[in-house]
């Protein structure tokens, strides 16, 4: 389903893009050095650690798996604001980056997908791409 080579080359890229050393992104999310190694050879990471590795390259899992949409919202915005999200008479409005302001059921699915662990967002994830492919 998901090529772990494309994951290796992503986070090469991103690192890079940031100027972060590899040594220091894998040692900051407690991750093994061969970490790329392994992706090379075939092994994916947990869900956890690829989106401890997102959250310090602040990019979206999506970017690093290769599935990054042209309408995706902007990570470090929504992780910013999540706890004003969904509550009413927030101050905060998220826009995705067609500058549509979100609805109340993106907002709140935002808020949920964000007060989850890892595991379960890849789930979520997962589940969407499923719904996506079906149409």
């Amino acid at each position: 389903m998901y090529n772990s080579t494309t994951v290796a080359e992503n986070i090469k890229k991103a690192a890079k893009d940031k100027n972060i050393l590899l040594q220091d992104l894998f040692t900051n999310c407690g991750l093994g050095k061969n970490t790329i190694a392994n992706l090379k050879n075939g092994s994916m990471p947990k869900a956890d650690n690829l989106a401890k590795i997102a959250d310090y390259l602040d990019c979206s899992v999506d970017y690093l798996l290769g599935r990054e949409h042209s309408n995706s919202i902007n990570i470090k915005e929504a992780r910013d604001n999540i706890g004003v999200v969904g509550q009413a008479n927030a101050p905060v409005t998220i826009h995705n980056s067609s500058g549509r302001e979100m609805s109340a059921q993106e907002k709140d699915l935002l808020r949920i997908y964000n007060n989850v662990d890892g595991k379960t967002q890849m789930k979520i994830m997962n589940f969407i791409y499923d719904m996506e492919e079906g149409n």
